[in-house]
């Protein structure tokens, strides 16, 4: 079996884009939601889930069905989603998937020709020990920071004694959900 996905033309000439493939989503809980449109009239929505999604398929699918549900909700313009490894610690620095959508092609600006999506996702899945080390290092990296600077060894010393782990062994789990964050790769969107 094949399909066969064409662009038609609806009301007044537009171009009508089909849907994407989100065969593979999973449920995704919102963990943040933010309006950041400029004042010279396009609509910026950005959105915050977290997800059990653990492959690079399902991660791209999920990220792609929540960046559709935040612009069909929002009627956004442009919409970019980011999908973090664990809900309580937020979107600020590690991310399993990242997804930019723009309806009419325009991009972030509105400027752009046939920019409609921009996908990344991970397949990088953290067990159970590099959880706990992420999460309790977004809790206590606020202590360690100096003037932007983190200061990584004293954060495994402290993390190993608080977690009976050895700081090789904190820092080791830690740079597991760096690698995750750093090997999004691109998705095509069809």
């Amino acid at each position: 079996m094949f399909f066969i996905a064409a662009h038609t033309t609806g009301a007044f000439g537009e171009q009508v884009r089909p849907m994407p493939d989100m065969s593979r989503a999973h449920s995704y809980i919102v963990v943040d939601e933010q309006d950041f449109s400029a004042g010279y009239g396009r609509t910026r929505k950005s959105m915050c889930i977290a997800s059990t999604a653990d492959t690079y398929i399902a991660r791209a699918h999920t990220i792609i069905r929540a960046a559709v549900d935040l612009q069909k909700r929002t009627g956004a313009d442009y919409v970019q989603v980011a999908m973090t490894p664990i809900a309580d610690i937020g979107c600020s620095d590690y991310f399993t998937a990242v997804a930019e959508h723009s309806p009419d092609g325009g991009g972030v600006a509105g400027n752009l020709r046939n920019h409609y999506w921009q996908v990344q996702a991970s397949d990088i899945v953290l067990d159970i020990e590099e959880r706990l080390v992420l999460r309790a290092w977004q809790e206590v990296k606020a202590d360690f920071e100096t003037h932007g600077e983190v200061d990584t060894e004293g954060i495994t010393r402290h993390l190993g004694r608080q977690l009976n782990l050895s700081p090789e062994e904190v820092k080791n789990f830690w740079l597991r959900s760096v690698e995750m964050t750093i090997t999004l790769r691109d998705y095509s969107v069809q």
